[in-house]
């Protein structure tokens, strides 16, 4: 397992680095792994409706989704940095659609427990989209992944697909007033290649993408059937109460997994895990002089919430993962890469 850049000192939340320009796998889960997102034509409605007038708010271009009964799976193209307030407002807005819908209260989605994971390369979108396109047979709901009644791109629609998407009559909607909401009652919802594919290529990357997915999903079926397990079927993933949790464990929440990137080259990983070492070093760094009331330093490219919230300056260098300076912002010295 590759280690973390940096240990990051307890009680303090790691700073993500975000930049725009950047293909971007993201998972967030309810609270407790709660089925919330049972799949049902007013579930559905919810999720494809928020992601898609997300999409448009926030610059956002999705390449593949599933939302799963406890979880969603997005790969997207953050075009404009935008990925933490994207999630943000899907999470919030399923939420409150869920709550609204059922006459229930409380939180969906756990807090701190969303990951991201910077897809890097062809191969790694690749593999994000096959990953994608199998869970729900990885998780022995179907034995077959178009099978899965709630929300599952597909490879084929990549580039090809927009959907115009209505919101759901009982969205925000006051018992006797109506929607009194400033949502659209229409959205778009277009499926993008991930942008290190070129349309020319499209055709081949469609074509090795399917054989992937289909590759994924025999494996699956062969893993669910090694560890004893049975799928449980169209039916009784229809019918599962949304107030069941799921038993089994496991990982969860940011930075799961070995690695914050999804890369098939290893010299590569080793190049972005050393740029995001540069950053968290200089993060580190200038926090602690803006937290003792120096709010004249200046943060790497990359920081996004003191950036966004309280207006602190960001440097002008170019991004600590495309290039180890000498010094980001006259901090400190570039340390040797991670072993």
């Amino acid at each position: 397992m590759v280690a973390r850049p940096l240990e990051w000192p307890g009680g303090v939340t790691e700073p993500r680095h975000i930049e725009p320009g950047r293909t971007v796998f993201m998972t967030t889960r309810t609270f407790r792994r709660t089925f919330f997102l049972t799949p049902s034509p007013y579930v559905n409605a919810i999720v494809q409706y928020v992601i898609a007038y997300a999409c448009e708010k926030y610059g956002v271009g999705l390449v593949a989704a599933v939302a799963q009964s406890n979880h969603i799976h997005l790969l997207i193209n953050d075009h404009h940095g935008n990925a933490p307030e994207f999630i943000q407002t899907v999470d919030m807005l399923i939420a409150r659609g869920l709550n609204a819908k059922r006459g229930e209260t409380g939180g969906v989605f756990a807090r701190d427990n969303v990951d991201m994971k910077v897809v890097k390369g062809r191969d790694g979108a690749i593999t994000a989209i096959a990953y994608i396109g199998a869970n729900p047979v990885a998780s022995a709901c179907v034995e077959h992944g178009r099978d899965w009644l709630g929300l599952r791109t597909q490879p084929r629609q990549l580039a090809r697909t927009e959907l115009e998407v209505s919101r759901p009559t009982f969205f925000m909607a006051h018992k006797a007033l109506g929607y009194r909401g400033r949502m659209p009652e229409k959205v778009t919802l277009r499926l993008e290649l991930p942008l290190c594919v070129p349309e020319a290529d499209r055709g081949q990357f469609v074509h090795d993408a399917e054989v992937a997915l289909s590759a994924a999903e025999e494996k699956a079926r062969q893993d669910v059937r090694a560890a004893g397990k049975t799928f449980l079927g169209v039916a009784r993933c229809r019918n599962v109460d949304h107030r069941r949790t799921a038993k089994s464990w496991e990982p969860h929440g940011p930075n799961t997994g070995p690695s914050p990137f999804l890369v098939h080259d290893k010299e590569e990983e080793k190049r972005l895990l050393a740029g995001l070492h540069l950053f968290l070093q200089a993060y580190a760094l200038a926090y602690a002089r803006f937290k003792a009331g120096d709010h004249t330093v200046t943060f790497p490219q990359g920081t996004y919430r003191l950036v966004r919230s309280f207006g602190a300056r960001v440097a002008t260098l170019p991004s600590a993962t495309a290039v180890a300076v000498p010094a980001i912002a006259g901090l400190l010295p570039a340390p040797s890469p991670p072993t």
